[in-house]
């Protein structure tokens, strides 16, 4: 069946990113209803986790196989750039009376601006490589962007902060699934075997009982005697 996909036109790396992308929605709507890791939402994990994954392709004979030692070790700084980027911004034009997405524009090429710096000055000081971007992170950092954007404008710092530590935390247990070698190797053989994401999601979707945070925070009053 792969095959049929090839001839189509798309590489095995086009191929492996449409297979995962349902497997990490899954995974991401499973910590929330199941673990309950509190977010206020899954794109901003979604994002980061393709981040993580896009900057730990280390090969390009197999751009499907990503190193999560160099996942983390780019996607890590890049992300707490991008998020002190935005910061700075946003406090700077934060009380200037214009439209929101004027706004997001100007975060937007301000974001860019210093992380060309921030390259520029690391590679002056003989740190090559420290920020690894290619086209499709630029397309990702726009979207964080707008998201941390439009979080700092509707709650505070402390709560930002928050939603982007748990961000990461659901991205890099997302990305340490989705980087397991074997994993891909079956989807590559049967792609098809995503189709049981629908009931698996349905059963996540039908949960009503305790999440295991819940039963931590809650365990001397469930175990407690009468």
């Amino acid at each position: 069946m792969i095959d049929i996909f090839i001839n189509s036109g798309l590489d095995k790396g086009a191929i492996v990113t449409l297979l995962l992308l349902p497997i990490v929605v899954t995974l991401i709507a499973f910590s929330r209803h199941i673990l309950g890791m509190r977010s206020l939402g899954i794109y901003l994990s979604f994002v980061i986790t393709f981040i993580f994954f896009q900057l730990g392709v280390t090969s390009n004979d197999f751009p499907y196989y990503s190193d999560p030692l160099v996942g983390f070790k780019f996607g890590l700084p890049l992300i707490i750039v991008v998020f002190s980027a935005t910061l700075l911004c946003y406090v700077l034009i934060k009380k200037i009376g214009l439209h929101y997405y004027p706004k997001l524009a100007i975060v937007a090429t301000g974001v860019t601006a210093i992380l060309i710096a921030v390259t520029m000055i690391f590679g002056l000081l003989g740190f090559k490589n420290f920020l690894k971007i290619d086209i499709f992170t630029l397309v990702l950092i726009v979207a964080i962007t707008e998201k941390y954007f439009s979080i700092l404008a509707r709650k505070n710092l402390k709560t930002t902060i928050f939603i982007t530590i748990e961000s990461i935390i659901l991205a890099g247990i997302s990305y340490l699934i989705i980087s397991i070698h074997p994993l891909i190797d079956l989807l590559l053989q049967y792609p098809y075997i995503i189709l049981i994401l629908f009931p698996i999601n349905y059963l996540i979707g039908k949960f009503t009982g305790l999440r295991l945070s819940e039963y931590l925070r809650f365990w001397d009053i469930l175990t407690e005697k009468n």
